[in-house]
């Protein structure tokens, strides 16, 4: 059976019965139909599916699929506003591979979901954010889509496309911060600069701001192993 084939049968399967497709795990024999060679196009109207489960297993492939799923960008990118956690989730990864170049200014919505409503989100945020590739984090800044950002996020923004901060003292005045959000940045530069001020990390995790904590925690633990 060809790729091709092979794709059209397992997408019939999909828009027939979306949630038995889930149940059997069918989705990671769609991914590989796609690797194979199956045509991308296709994939365009499963991303824009009303079906929620349709949704998430497109999604899901989309995101496993990295830059070979950048031609998708703008059907994935509306998908970060889904009330359905799994779906912006995968966006959002999605989202992070395939904002650069031309599309650079889609990075905007991995910065606003720092300030989501779903904690889970945020974290995936912040995550994301500590390792952005400086060009996208300039793009960005140079881009129109600056600002439609308040002055916080333009700060912090400033601060991560540095290759080192000028001082440390300016990540420890962002964790130290009474703002909410000044202090996730200064978690993920301590994230970022923590070959070079690896004090910064530590300063993180002592924060008393729970999110701020837990994140440069599971960074510490992550580094043991």
């Amino acid at each position: 059976m060809t790729s091709s084939s092979r794709g059209e049968a397992l997408v019939s399967e999909l828009l027939a019965n979306p949630l038995k497709f889930t149940e059997q795990g069918n989705a990671y024999q769609l991914l590989q139909a796609y690797f194979d060679g199956y045509s991308l196009e296709t994939l365009s109207p499963l991303l824009t599916n009303q079906n929620v489960m349709v949704q998430r297993a497109a999604v899901w492939v989309a995101s496993e699929l990295g830059k070979q799923a950048c031609s998708l960008i703008h059907d994935v990118i509306p998908l970060i506003d889904s009330h359905d956690r799994n779906i912006k989730y995968h966006a959002l990864e999605c989202a992070i591979v395939c904002a650069s170049g031309a599309n650079v200014k889609e990075f905007v919505h991995v910065v606003r979901s720092l300030q989501s409503e779903d904690d889970v989100i945020r974290r995936l945020a912040m995550r994301l954010m500590s390792n952005a590739d400086r060009a996208q984090l300039e793009g960005l800044l140079s881009s129109d889509a600056i600002s439609t950002l308040g002055s916080v996020h333009a700060r912090g923004l400033l601060q991560l496309s540095r290759p080192v901060p000028v001082e440390p003292k300016d990540v420890l005045q962002l964790i130290e911060s009474p703002d909410p959000l000044d202090r996730k940045y200064g978690a993920i530069a301590a994230k970022r600069f923590l070959k070079s001020f690896p004090q910064l990390i530590v300063a993180a995790a002592a924060s008393s701001d729970l999110e701020v904590q837990r994140f440069a925690r599971e960074e510490l633990e992550s580094r043991k192993h």
